[in-house]
């Protein structure tokens, strides 16, 4: 699973209390698991689920002032940077 992936990804540990924001639309099942595993990642206990209506994919965590976006929206937007640059270093 994608999430799992990004999960492993995020670096660092936390002390304090984890926000985890997740797309309603993500199954119960799917968020059991990536609380587990921030959980075991971060060496927390204390890990706040919350849903995002405009979310479209993907999640968010806030570990005391650190913040890291894994949202489908951030991952499109680096996309499009990345194509806009290409096609500009091409155009040249």
């Amino acid at each position: 699973m994608a999430f799992m992936d990004a999960i492993a990804a995020v670096g660092g540990s936390c002390e304090k209390d984890v926000i985890l924001t997740t797309s309603p639309r993500l199954s119960a099942d799917a968020v059991k698991t990536l609380i587990k595993m921030t959980s075991e990642k971060f060496g927390v206990e204390n890990i706040v689920h919350r849903t995002d209506d405009g979310m479209i994919g993907g999640f968010t965590l806030r570990c005391g002032g650190v913040f890291y976006d894994m949202s489908v929206a951030t991952q499109l937007s680096c996309l499009r940077e990345s194509l806009d640059a290409a096609f500009e270093e091409e155009e040249r």
